[in-house]
């Protein structure tokens, strides 16, 4: 039986999900550059590698491209400088990082439970979690990527196209590992963990679900080839340092949603955990464990990690956003559809709170760099200027 658009719940709707992606992405519709972290960083080396020949810039900087793990805006950004220049294209960048994660935590509820579910829309703020608000912008392209190639791979595993899978899992691979490194760690543990658990459905032993996926996940390992061919010889890697700091690792936790307001923030992270706790006692819902195993998996890399690795600091902090987006994506649709909008509404209210905020804190951050920003037309052209 088919069932009919009008009678689906208004949250699995096409529109609606359309409304909500767009709703997300009020925050970054201000002017002016996004007030992360590290993003004028970024907007700053773009601006240094499309410096024309004779700017005064390459007397003190020069570039040398190779093909590493983190590149992914900085690619994104040659073609986008030429048409909006350096800070219009990480304004830009911004809007697509987060729209990315949003229709990837959409795709991934549809790819698992075939509809929107309703707990889905409590995720839809992580992304603006705290490794966004840092302004980690390669990691969260590659954090938006993945779990869009997450919905992909499990859509594939569904129609038994292991071999098309298989194929499209080299270039994911590699395309994921250039954004960053850790997105492309990230989409593994989440590809592992979903195919154990398929492979658990379908009634195989816990040693040949391992096996079996295992195999499934070989072609992901693509990346390690130009990973090997990119080192130079001689190199030493950057050291590893913080390792198992829980004082750290709890307040990254309670850190989800930080922003600018700290009541405002923890009580967000208050709502997630009190509807995981609903949701883990109340016998109408239940947890699918093709994302559970996934959240599991990602939580221990999360507690094993150090805080700093491979060149990058906050290694095990990104992760976080993550494991909550699993959690809540794994809990299935309500049987019960006066429980189901219940929970729909609350969702809705949840995102447009958190849209709220998150708006008004970039408006009164963006009115204080403007402020700071009108000082430059006061310093003497060719200065040197140390910004910390």
């Amino acid at each position: 039986m088919t069932i009919r658009s009008d009678d689906q719940p208004w949250w699995t709707q096409r529109g609606p999900i359309l409304a909500l992606l767009l709703l997300s992405l009020i925050p970054l519709l201000q002017p002016g550059l996004p007030p992360l972290t590290d993003l004028p960083g970024h907007v700053g080396r773009w601006h240094i590698a499309t410096a024309p020949a004779a700017s005064p810039l390459h007397r003190y900087f020069s570039v040398d491209w190779v093909w590493v793990g983190n590149l992914g805006t900085d690619l994104l950004a040659l073609p986008l400088i030429g048409l909006l220049g350096p800070v219009g294209a990480g304004h830009a960048i911004a809007i697509l990082i987060v729209a990315l994660n949003v229709g990837g935590m959409i795709c991934l509820s549809r790819a698992v439970h075939g509809r929107m579910s309703e707990t889905g829309l409590f995720a839809l703020p992580l992304a603006f979690a705290w490794p966004f608000q840092m302004g980690f912008i390669n990691f969260q392209l590659a954090q938006g990527l993945a779990l869009i190639g997450l919905a992909g791979w499990i859509s594939l595993g569904k129609r038994d196209h292991g071999r098309w899978r298989a194929t499209l899992s080299i270039p994911l691979a590699l395309m994921l590992w250039t954004c960053h490194s850790a997105g492309w760690g990230l989409f593994g543990l989440m590809a592992a963990g979903t195919e154990i658990a398929a492979r658990r459905e379908q009634g195989d032993r816990l040693s040949i679900a391992l096996r079996n996926a295992v195999i499934a996940c070989v072609p992901l390992a693509a990346p390690l080839l130009p990973m090997l061919l990119a080192a130079p010889a001689g190199a030493v890697a950057s050291p590893s340092a913080d390792w198992f700091n829980l004082p750290n690792k709890l307040l990254w936790i309670a850190s989800t949603f930080r922003n600018h307001w700290q009541w405002v923030d923890l009580a967000s992270l208050g709502v997630i955990l009190f509807l995981l706790y609903v949701a883990w006692r109340d016998p109408r819902l239940h947890f699918s464990a093709r994302l559970l195993l996934p959240a599991a998996l990602v939580s221990g890399a999360f507690l094993i990690l150090p805080r700093l690795m491979m060149g990058g600091a906050y290694v095990d902090m990104r992760l976080v956003p993550a494991i909550w987006m699993l959690l809540l994506l794994s809990v299935q649709p309500a049987g019960d559809s006066r429980l189901a909008r219940t929970i729909a509404f609350a969702g809705l209210a949840f995102l447009a709170a958190r849209t709220v905020a998150v708006t008004w804190s970039y408006a009164e951050q963006l009115a204080e760099r403007r402020a700071d920003l009108s000082l430059v037309s006061h310093i003497p052209r060719g200065s040197a200027v140390l910004a910390l």
